[in-house]
């Protein structure tokens, strides 16, 4: 990547951060945030926000978001109905479309199949946008040492018939999936997994039925949000983009405290009194679509 061009994006992070202060009038919600279900609550919702001409911004994350959380990532496919919806929606020159997901980018991009589309992987940490141009969070070689070092004493000490667990290999980062664990074993193994994490300098996050295993580094699908905000619209997107977040994930709770007061953000949860940075709270991953169809059916 030119180095000119990845210099530019920090330097709309930089701004993005600084302006995080600033109060959009745009977002509509309550303190305690309403549990959404149905596609009367949704159109309730976006009705107030949206008209039919605004210029929008819909980011999304993939898994339990645009499709349903399996017990194997393998196995996870974007909802027909999401598909379809978005390759509408990514025709509308009032509408910009991004996924920014924790898989890695060339498994996202597969997944999703959708031209015109920019892409986020690993958690924020690749980028590759519609016009082709790409970020990559630099990553330093004592990392991946030490990433390669992680996977090695994971799969040797844990992936055995007694404890079926395994490991994601992410190339710059990893997860540990316990699902098939017994559940006796899961607690002590969470706490010895975590501990070796952080020995080895990275930082457990606690995902679905798993442990994300990331880089410790100061970024997040919250940086790369306001990134490609930037990119895309520039400094002071804020007053004139509708912007809309859709996460199901602890990670994606980064995005929504980030882009509190500018966007309308959405915490997909069958906890209807989940706590949650998001603006409201919805079901499901029907739920979602519900949110994919009003656009598609009430913006030009």
């Amino acid at each position: 990547m030119n180095p000119c061009v990845k210099c530019e994006l920090f330097t709309a992070v930089f701004i993005s951060l600084v302006c995080l202060t600033i109060q959009s009038p745009l977002i509509v919600g309550t303190t305690q945030p309403e549990y959404l279900i149905t596609r009367d609550d949704i159109h309730a919702v976006l009705s107030k926000i949206i008209k039919p001409d605004d210029s929008i911004a819909l980011l999304s994350d993939f898994d339990g978001t645009l499709g349903r959380i399996c017990p194997n990532p393998v196995l996870t496919a974007i909802e027909p109905a999401a598909k379809d919806a978005l390759e509408q929606l990514v025709k509308r020159s009032n509408i910009f479309t991004g996924i920014i997901s924790g898989r890695p980018m060339a498994d996202l991009r597969k997944r999703v199949g959708i031209d015109n589309c920019t892409y986020s992987g690993n958690h924020g940490m690749e980028i590759v946008f519609t016009n082709k141009t790409e970020f990559h969070y630099p990553i330093t070689t004592e990392m991946y040492a030490n990433c390669t070092k992680l996977k090695s004493i994971l799969m040797a000490k844990y992936v055995t018939n007694a404890a079926p667990a395994w490991v994601e290999d992410k190339n710059i980062s990893l997860v540990f999936h316990y699902r098939f664990v017994p559940e006796h074993l899961q607690e002590a193994m969470i706490a010895d997994v975590s501990e070796l994490v952080r020995k080895y300098g990275y930082n457990p996050v606690p995902a679905h039925a798993a442990i994300e295993i990331k880089p410790p580094v100061v970024w997040s699908k919250g940086h790369a949000a306001l990134l490609i905000l930037n990119e895309i619209y520039g400094s002071g997107w804020e007053k004139n983009i509708r912007v809309i977040y859709m996460g199901d994930d602890t990670s994606d709770e980064d995005v929504m405290e980030m882009l509190k007061g500018k966007a309308t953000t959405f915490r997909i949860t069958d906890n209807p009194g989940l706590e949650t940075h998001a603006t409201y709270r919805m079901q499901s991953v029907d739920t979602a679509v519900f949110v994919l169809d009003w656009l598609v059916n009430n913006t030009n």
